[in-house]
């Protein structure tokens, strides 16, 4: 359980009571330990709730220490407040008072000598801000109206010391009195369990009160007059030390450390994310001021029950136990826990349990607080596709179209939400094999960036656009498929026209290289090797970064014309490097996973199927790690092409429909025959093959159209 904020300590039964008496409290117990009840509660103090708790520790010194040590290492929080009665020494006392000490005396501890008795114990002390604190309330004198009333006059408060000892003295002139009278004459009360209290809190530099109101006089004590004094003066001195507490809270004398109220806010923020898991002790510290020990945070945290750990890929992740009770939304720590996140995500090893979590987290930000998430798909989008997931791409462009939507619409939202648009849910869309939703929304990114004059979208936008022109074309067939070609090479000659005016840009930009790549794959796609090499042999003069992707995504399409020309040893050494690099991110698993089928064509134009295989095998790999969905069904298609297993009329029927289904119709297919042999005689008699050709492809279909509902 979370560690209260005030903990109200007794010795006795009696005195328990008197607190519950006098709080308006609602006490839950929550145990009875081998020495030591415990029980919970909430104080309201202007409307604030304050978690406390009660605890007896019972008769002695001894005992309250060795409690007080428990308590201060399970609740290191926590301010404690002892309350109970004691035997009234100075003359100015009577019945009823109440004296709060500012030190405690141990009068009987010390080295009997010949002459005298010389006292050893220190005398701990109040400190300051409880001084103070206890002082003003004291003057102020507002707790005695609510107190209860043990004569005519109400009841007094002394800040004055007392004197702590285990042995009893009820005469008030025995061996006690005369310790206390030689050396610490001051003290204006005498009781059991003080010393022990406060000393413990001193040695750990802890705070807390010590509150007693005087029940007897000492001289002539009884149990009889106990029992009619005690419980009443025990209230009067609850009374005081209520107000001690509502006083303290009112003025932050008493408030939570900063490592105690982070773990709250560290509990809203995870309660935040829903069922995303937290890392949260990146964000622990970051949710208070700097210095504190999240270990610290973390620890109080899952002590209130609330959450649990786990770990992956050694980040500890935090998750709530249950779904939390639906609370005002903490704003402003949800930013600071996002850009915490943020920080740790360079590490393409863990970056998506980081990115996983700040896009929980922008999520819950997109209704309530719009302006703080436009521009988040921004901040994260090479690190989401650094991380490899086509998801956290998709999620966080999807926070930062609705925020833009959202949001009143200035340029820069507007902007915002063209660029989520283009190179967010149009560039996973595109990756899915949905083209006609990646074509839509790269339609409206163009529109929505015309609006503003934002010409740099405009012109990348057709750029992408003419990529998915050629991507929708490879899949068409007739006027369609020439529809989509022509399309193609309009937006991208746009776009080279474009950049080329562009302030910024220019004819030698490499921008334009790429578009001149791309226009190149277009005139391959379209059958026009001369073209298509003219474009290549510009782009490669505008792109100078060999290894960048733009680069690489040339050195394939080079390769592939080096194919068509059949020269093979040429294809093979432009691929090779490629084949064999490094993958970090996303879209370089992408070029490596397309450099592998092109050398796979290498290979089996060379009769080395056994390499063809081996470099879809790996391709194949790559593609499901990166959840590359078209890439994958591209794959599929390439084995089909290089070992053909489809009846004629079954692959006419396939290839008229996208990558996906044909895709979904060779596995369909293979599954057939590994089931049951060839599903369908060898006379190739449309009468026979085509209520089966007609059932693979509405099977296939259905799939394409079931994998599509994933986005």
């Amino acid at each position: 359980m979370a560690a209260p904020l005030v903990a109200f300590v007794t010795a006795l039964p009696l005195e328990a009571t008197a607190i519950r008496n006098v709080a308006d409290i609602e006490w839950d117990l929550e145990a009875t330990r081998s020495r030591v009840t415990v029980s919970r509660g909430v104080l309201m103090v202007d409307a604030a709730p304050v978690k406390v708790a009660l605890v007896i520790t019972g008769p002695g010194n001894a005992a309250a220490a060795s409690v007080m040590q428990e308590l201060m290492d399970e609740w290191p929080g926590t301010y404690f407040v002892f309350v109970g009665v004691a035997g009234g020494r100075n003359k100015e006392l009577r019945l009823g008072d109440v004296v709060v000490a500012n030190r405690v005396y141990l009068p009987m501890q010390g080295k009997e000598e010949k002459e005298r008795f010389r006292p050893r114990s220190s005398a701990p002390e109040l400190t300051r801000d409880m001084l103070l604190l206890v002082e003003q309330v004291v003057a102020a004198g507002h707790w005695a109206a609510s107190a209860p009333k043990s004569g005519e006059r109400p009841p007094r408060a002394f800040v004055k010391p007392i004197a702590s000892s285990d042995v009893i003295d009820n005469s008030g002139e025995g061996q006690l009195e005369l310790r206390i009278a030689e050396r610490f004459d001051d003290a204006y009360a005498v009781e059991t369990e003080g010393y022990g209290f406060l000393s413990e809190l001193a040695a750990s530099s802890r705070r807390g009160v010590l509150v007693r109101g005087i029940s007897d006089m000492r001289a002539g004590k009884s149990g009889a007059a106990d029992a009619v004094a005690q419980p009443l003066v025990a209230e009067i001195a609850a009374a005081l030390a209520l107000e001690i507490v509502k006083a303290g809270v009112r003025t932050e004398v008493i408030a939570r450390p900063a490592w105690s109220n982070a773990a709250e806010r560290l509990i809203a923020v995870v309660g935040a994310a829903g069922d995303v898991p937290v890392p949260g002790a990146v964000i622990a510290l970051d949710l208070a001021a700097g210095g504190l020990d999240a270990d610290a945070v973390i620890e109080e945290a899952l002590a209130s029950g609330k959450l649990t750990v786990s770990e992956q890929q050694g980040v500890a992740l935090v998750r709530f136990t249950r779904a939390p009770a639906p609370v005002a939304l903490p704003i402003a720590d949800l930013g600071v826990a996002i850009d915490a996140l943020l920080r740790q995500s360079d590490d393409p090893r863990t970056c998506r349990l980081f990115l996983a979590a700040a896009n929980a987290l922008a999520a819950k930000l997109v209704t309530v607080a719009p302006q703080r998430v436009i521009s988040f798909f921004d901040t994260v989008e090479k690190a989401a596709k650094r991380a490899g997931s086509l998801r956290l791409v998709f999620d966080a462009a999807s926070i930062t179209i609705a925020a833009s939507r959202r949001h009143s619409r200035d340029p820069a939202a507007v902007k915002a939400e063209a660029k989520a648009l283009i190179c967010g849910t149009s560039w996973v869309y595109q990756r899915t094999g949905m083209l006609q939703e990646a074509l839509a929304d790269g339609l409206h990114s163009l529109e929505l960036g015309m609006q503003v004059n934002w010409h740099r979208n405009t012109f990348y936008c057709e750029k992408c656009l003419g990529r998915l022109h050629r991507m929708q074309a490879e899949s068409a067939t007739g006027q369609e498929r020439d529809k989509h070609l022509q399309m193609s090479v309009q937006r991208l000659e746009r776009a080279i026209a474009g950049f080329e005016q562009l302030e910024g840009f220019g004819p030698g930009h490499e921008e334009i290289g790429d578009c001149n790549s791309l226009l190149g794959r277009t005139y391959l796609v379209m059958g026009d090797r001369s073209r298509a090499r003219k474009r290549a042999d510009v782009a490669a003069a505008l792109l100078i970064d060999s290894h960048g992707k733009d680069a690489l995504d040339l050195e394939i399409l080079l390769a592939e014309l080096d194919v068509m020309d059949g020269v093979l040893d040429s294809a093979r050494a432009r691929l090779t490097p490629i084949a064999n690099s490094n993958v970090d991110t996303l879209e370089q698993s992408e070029i490596v996973a397309r450099a592998l089928i092109v050398l796979a064509h290498v290979a089996a134009a060379g009769s080395d199927r056994a390499a063809a295989d081996e470099c879809l095998n790996r391709a194949a790999t790559i593609a499901a790690a990166e959840d590359l969905q078209l890439l994958a069904a591209a794959i599929i298609c390439e084995r089909e092409e290089l070992t053909p297993t489809l009846l004629r009329l079954l692959r006419d029927a396939l290839y008229a429909h996208s990558l996906r289904v044909r895709a979904a119709g060779i596995r369909l297919y293979a599954e057939d025959l590994a089931r049951q042999g060839r599903p369908v005689a060898a006379r190739q008699r449309d009468r026979v093959e085509r209520p089966y050709i007609n059932r693979v492809l509405r099977r296939a279909q259905e799939i394409a159209a079931v994998e599509n509902l994933r986005w």
